[in-house]
């Protein structure tokens, strides 16, 4: 019998004290798993790993079966959230589990990996398949026999014609069981025979244990988008109008944009203000294009030049002056809510983010076409490059995504508020559109569904995004390096194994810390300012091993991650998942969705896909 095989029987066979143990999974494991590693691992099955069942979790997935049970050191779940497997390390840093909850797996795990079966569970895997073949034939949604629907949990609330087929926690009155067990004077089913003994034993222990029904999978509702809505002006693609229209003053014919201002002046019977001298004209150009005001002898030379062109060579040399970058960059950044901190309760320093304000005032300057600037801010890192240093610079424009919110002290266990943000901004930003309102519900007025918004959130989900450090986890993590993760792996793995020890040390005395939040103190003189004390002298000590390591380039910049598809969180709520959503794009924009036959590649990789083939309609 291998290891695997050995693990599944020792789970069946559960040892002395499981009621203990399953309270203790109850109380930190179940939720751990649910909030930390089913969004990835549940129907979405990254690498093919589902972790929402004991039987998914033993079977494993890609890599092998995720436990061994009685041996955290040897099972693939515990090497991979401890970061000591040489290439599992799961969740991502950012959102790494602390000490308590790591140590938790492993005690989980050494004590038997015991999983209690939940309600929702039992129904799952021993009443509703029951159902399914013996019973929703009849009973089901087409002219349901007797007006009893069995496939619903409204239908057994509200029974048939012959009253509620169950009653909650009482057996003996429940008609269904009566009529399975053939105990009843005239309803016995199903037709073609009775079940058999194990069958009705747990038909029985479902109603004792209150009758917990859970509807099938959340299935996504179509989405109708009206005539009306995909016919309004802000939909429709950009043409090049036909005729252009003509003003009455010959001189505001003379370029296109002119053309417009002039007839509309025209047909509101408006006559424009005198021509600004060239005094004011310098000085209008030059405060608009770099902030700055002109100087006296560019003011002079200005107005000695009679040129006809001579408007048009101060405006060339203003906007090939470095000044033009910074004075609209920053209007740029503002718009991007670009930050050199973290933005959360500790809002950590981020020296590097200054690399894509640099990125954005290079793009002004250097007149970085449109298309190209939105692109590679979205998916810079997987464009193709000429040579390393634009492939860098295309990687560095992915801190747009990289500066989305934090909040919190532990702002890794807030990972949908970052992602919120990114979809929010990247909706205002780039297509004037409030994509955040469809977080909870249909956008109100806009041709949004929540399956759109949902749509966007799993591409970005399957991105990585890097870590600043935060309050409860003071070190950085998901940094891009320029020498690519493998070559920054090698030369930093020296330092790294000097700094585990160092890291462990933190991890348990932060444990130590935390766990007086649920525990009495009985120990004399140890506390919460103790340890918080002792915490932070460690932390010191270990700032000297962590600063010692090479200072390799790096950027404050999105990477690859796996990708996966989401489930729409019903009102918003991370906790309260619905139906999945695939990943794709807004169905008024087109509604391209990643191509199922790559649903097992990296989802992030699907960024430029849809920015580079639905960009604006254009």
């Amino acid at each position: 019998m291998n290891r695997a095989a050995c693990s599944l029987a020792l789970l069946f066979v559960l040892p002395a004290g499981t009621d203990e143990r399953g309270d203790f999974f109850e109380a930190k494991i179940r939720p751990l798993l649910t909030t930390r590693c089913q969004s990835c691992h549940g129907v979405s099955r990254s690498a093919g790993l589902r972790l929402d069942s004991r039987e998914a979790i033993l079977r494993g997935g890609r890599s092998g079966a995720a436990i061994v049970v009685g041996e955290p050191e040897n099972s693939l779940l515990f090497q991979a959230i401890s970061y000591t497997h040489n290439s599992l390390k799961m969740p991502p840093a950012a959102s790494k589990l602390d000490g308590v909850e790591v140590e938790a797996v492993a005690r989980w795990i050494r004590e038997g990996a015991v999983w209690p079966e939940s309600p929702q569970e039992f129904f799952l895997t021993r009443i509703k398949p029951v159902l399914d073949a013996k019973c929703v034939a009849c009973h089901g949604s087409q002219e349901p026999q007797g007006r009893l629907r069995l496939d619903t949990a409204e239908g057994f609330a509200k029974g048939g014609l012959s009253g509620p087929a169950v009653i909650a926690k009482d057996p003996g009155r429940s008609l269904l069981l009566q009529a399975v067990r053939h105990e009843h004077a005239r309803l016995k089913m199903p037709p073609a025979g009775k079940l058999d003994a194990e069958a009705i034993a747990n038909l029985a222990s479902w109603i004792e244990r209150g009758a917990i029904f859970v509807d099938a999978p959340a299935q996504l509702s179509p989405f109708v988008i009206r005539p009306e809505q995909q016919a309004f002006w802000s939909f429709q693609p950009v043409k090049t109008p036909g005729a252009m229209p003509v003003a009455r003053r010959a001189e505001w014919n003379r370029n296109p944009v002119d053309r417009f201002i002039g007839h509309a002046q025209d047909r509101a019977k408006l006559a424009p203000v005198p021509r600004a001298g060239k005094p004011a004209l310098i000085r209008r150009v030059t405060f608009d294009l770099t902030g700055l005001p002109p100087t006296p002898n560019e003011i002079d030379s200005f107005v000695k030049d009679n040129s006809p062109d001579s408007f048009a060579t101060v405006v060339e040399r203003l906007l090939a002056s470095p000044q033009y970058g910074e004075r609209w960059g920053r209007h740029w950044l503002d718009v991007v809510r670009y930050a050199d901190t973290a933005g959360d309760a500790s809002d950590f320093a981020v020296p590097e983010a200054y690399r894509y304000g640099n990125w954005v005032i290079n793009a002004f300057n250097q007149d970085k076409p449109y298309d190209r600037f939105v692109r590679e801010q979205i998916a810079g890192d997987l464009l193709p490059a000429a040579n390393e240093e634009e492939r860098w610079q295309k990687t560095i424009a992915t801190g747009y995504l990289a500066v989305s919110r934090r909040i919190g002290v532990s702002p890794h266990g807030e990972r949908h508020v970052t992602i919120e943000d990114s979809i929010d901004n990247l909706g205002k930003t780039f297509l004037g559109l409030s994509i955040g309102c469809a977080r909870c519900h249909d956008h109100k007025f806009d041709p949004i569904p929540t399956a759109d918004y949902y749509a966007i959130y799993g591409i970005l989900d399957s991105s990585v995004y890097p870590f600043a450090g935060a309050e409860h986890r003071p070190h950085r993590a998901d940094f891009v390096y320029r020498a690519g993760q493998a070559k920054a792996d090698e030369i930093l793995k020296p330092f790294e194994d000097r700094l585990a020890p160092w890291n462990r040390r933190e991890h348990e005395k932060f444990a130590e810390y935390q766990s007086f939040q649920d525990r009495k103190i009985t120990t004399p003189g140890r506390s919460r300012e103790v340890v918080w004390k002792e915490l932070t002298e460690l932390r010191e000590q270990r700032r000297a091993v962590a600063e010692a390591f090479p200072p390799l380039e790096n950027a404050y910049a999105i990477s690859e991650g796996e990708g996966h598809d989401v489930p729409i969180q019903r009102m918003g709520d991370p906790k309260s998942p619905g139906a999945v959503a695939p990943r794709g794009f807004l169905q008024i924009l087109g509604g391209a969705k990643v191509p199922h036959e790559n649903a097992a590649a990296d989802g992030i990789n699907w960024r430029t896909g849809w920015w580079t083939t639905r960009w604006l309609l254009a």
